[in-house]
C-alpha cells in the first residue's frame, strides 16, 4: 500500500492546528500513527483518548521512537515537552477524522458508504469483491466501522486506489452523520431497518431517521440505495438528497432491483448457496450465489445496485459471486470431520438476522454435503441473548422461540438471562426440547451431552455473549 507524504502546512490546515513558534517541525511526514507500538520514523502521532487510556501520556515516547510531531489537545503542556513539535487541536479524534477526510479529498477517490441494522458487513464484503473486478478498492477492515476505524481506513488510501468502501456502524443519533460528513459518499447503502439499537433510540422510526443521516450528507448527484419494503422506507425516501434506487425480495414490487425466484443450491465444494433470478433496470438474469438465505439475497441486490452505478452489470459478477466468501462467523457453513454441519454465525445477532440463520439451517438440514436427503437432519440451535433491543426485548426473544418451532428446530439451547426467561419457555410451549444455559461454558456442557454425529448445529448470539467459544469446541469435537 502506497501512502502519500504529508507536509506540515497540509496537516496544520486539515486539523486547524496551532503550532508553537519556538518548536522545530519537520517539513514532511510519512504516515499518521495512533499507536506507539507501530511508530514509523517521521510520522505524525495522534494521541487518541478512550475510556481507559489517554494517548497524551505516550506523546513523549512516540517522539523518542521517531515521530516527527504530535497533536496535542490536553491543555497545559508538561515541562519536558515545552520545546517538542506539538500541534494544538481542540479534539484529537476530530483532528484524526479531518486528516482521513482530507486524504480522501486530496486523492480524489469516490467513496461508497454502507450502513444498516443487519447485513452491512456482508454487503461491504460483496462490494469489495464485485467492485474489485473493475477498480482498485480499499474497504473498511473487520471491526473498524466506528469513528476511529473509518478515519483509519481513509488514511490507508493511496494513489493506487480508485474506490473507497466505508462501513458505518452506529451507537446513536448523530454518529452516522459524523461519519457521512467524512466521506460525502457518491453511493450510499442502507441494508435494513431492524430492531438493533432500540434500547438507545426507542423505535424503528428513530432508527430509520438515524440511518438516513447518511443520505442527508450526500450531494444531489449521489445515489441512495435502500430496501423498498423496510419499515419506514418512506423516511429514508424523505431524507434522500440525491437520486434513489430501491431493492426488494418481492417479485411484484415496484423496486428497481427485485428477486423473482430463490431456491437453495448445493455448490461444487459441498457448501450451500442460492440460485437467484433477479430483475433489474437492464433486464433479467440468473445468478448462482455462494451464500444461502433470503437475507443474503437482499444484501446482494443492494450490492449489485451500487455496482451497476459504477458500470458493472450482474452478468459480469457471476464468477465472483460463485466464489464469494464473507468475513468469518457470518453464516459460515462448515462440514466437520465428526459428521456435524456447523453453521457458525456467532459474530452478532438481531431478531431479523436470527430468523435468517434459522432459514439457512432448515435448508442445510436437507443436505449431507452434496447429497439431497429424503428427510431433514436433526437441527440444534444454540442461541444467545440479543442485546440493545430496549423495552421490546422480552417479546422479541419470545418471537424467536416461536420461530424455532416454525423452522422445525429439534433442540434449542438458550444462553443468557433474556433467552432463559423468554425464548426457551416460548419454544417449550411450541413443543420443542429447549434447555437454558447461564453462559457459554454451560452451553457447551449441555450441547456436548446432546450432540449426535449427523446434527446440523447453528451458533448465534450478540457478540458479547461469546459463543465463538461454542463454535470452536464444535470444531474440535470428535463425536460421542
Amino acid at each position: 500500500m502506497t501512502l502519500c507524504a504529508w507536509s506540515i502546512n497540509e496537516i496544520a490546515d486539515a486539523v486547524r492546528g496551532r503550532m508553537a513558534a519556538d518548536a522545530d517541525y519537520p517539513e514532511t511526514y510519512t504516515a499518521i500513527c495512533t499507536d506507539t507500538r507501530a511508530i514509523q520514523p517521521g510520522c505524525l502521532f495522534v494521541p487518541l483518548v478512550g475510556e481507559r487510556f489517554d494517548g497524551h501520556d505516550f506523546v513523549g515516547s512516540a517522539l523518542q521512537a521517531g515521530a516527527g510531531a504530535a497533536l496535542w489537545a490536553r491543555g497545559e503542556v508538561p515541562a519536558e515537552l515545552k520545546q517538542a513539535p506539538l500541534i494544538g487541536v481542540d479534539d484529537t479524534l476530530d483532528a484524526y477524522q479531518a486528516l482521513g477526510s482530507h486524504n480522501l479529498r486530496r486523492l480524489g477517490i469516490p467513496a461508497v458508504a454502507v450502513t444498516g441494522s443487519v447485513g452491512k458487513t456482508t454487503t461491504k464484503d460483496l462490494l469489495r469483491a464485485l467492485l474489485g473486478l473493475k477498480y482498485k478498492v480499499h474497504a473498511t477492515p473487520v471491526n473498524h466501522n466506528n469513528d476511529v476505524g473509518a478515519a483509519k481506513t481513509l488514511l490507508e488510501l493511496g494513489p493506487e486506489h480508485q474506490l473507497a468502501i466505508i462501513e458505518m456502524g452506529m451507537r446513536g443519533r448523530g454518529q452516522i452523520r459524523r461519519l457521512a460528513r467524512l466521506v460525502r459518499a457518491k453511493a450510499g447503502v442502507i441494508t435494513a431497518i431492524g430492531e438493533s439499537h432500540m434500547e438507545l433510540l426507542g423505535s424503528q422510526r428513530a432508527i430509520a431517521e438515524a440511518k438516513a443521516e447518511l443520505f442527508e450528507e450526500m450531494d444531489s448527484s449521489s445515489l441512495a440505495v435502500y430496501p423498498a419494503d423496510a419499515p419506514y422506507a418512506s423516511v429514508l425516501a424523505e431524507h434522500t438528497v440525491g437520486r434513489s434506487c430501491t431493492f426488494s425480495l418481492r417479485a411484484d414490487s415496484a423496486a428497481a432491483w427485485r428477486l423473482l425466484e430463490y431456491r437453495p443450491q448445493m455448490l461444487a465444494d459441498g457448501g450451500l448457496g442460492s440460485y437467484l433470478q433477479i430483475a433489474y433496470p437492464g433486464g433479467k438474469t440468473e445468478l448462482l450465489f455462494s451464500r444461502p438465505g433470503l437475507h443474503n439475497a437482499s444484501n446482494l441486490l443492494a450490492a449489485l445496485a451500487v455496482c451497476y452505478e459504477f458500470g458493472i452489470a450482474p452478468e459480469e459478477a457471476r464468477s465472483a459471486l460463485e466464489g464469494f466468501r464473507s468475513t468469518g462467523q457470518r453464516i459460515e457453513l462448515v462440514h466437520l470431520a465428526s459428521g456435524l454441519t456447523l453453521i457458525d454465525d456467532a459474530y452478532n445477532a438481531a431478531p431479523s438476522s436470527v430468523r435468517g440463520a434459522l432459514e439457512v439451517m432448515e435448508q442445510a438440514a436437507l443436505y449431507r454435503q452434496k447429497e439431497r436427503l429424503p428427510h431433514k437432519r436433526r437441527c440444534v440451535a444454540v442461541l444467545g441473548d440479543m442485546l440493545e433491543l430496549g423495552a421490546d426485548s422480552p417479546e422479541l426473544h419470545r418471537q424467536i422461540g416461536e420461530a424455532c418451532a416454525e423452522r422445525g428446530i429439534d433442540l434449542l439451547i438458550g444462553v443468557g438471562e433474556l433467552s432463559a426467561a423468554n425464548m426457551v419457555p416460548e419454544a417449550r410451549k411450541a413443543g420443542i426440547k429447549a434447555l437454558c444455559a447461564a453462559d457459554r461454558e454451560e452451553a457447551w456442557l449441555l450441547l456436548s451431552q446432546e450432540l449426535m454425529a449427523d446434527d446440523v448445529v447453528l451458533v448465534k448470539a450478540s457478540h458479547s455473549i461469546g459463543l465463538e467459544y461454542v463454535s470452536e469446541k464444535l470444531r474440535e469435537w470428535k463425536g460421542a
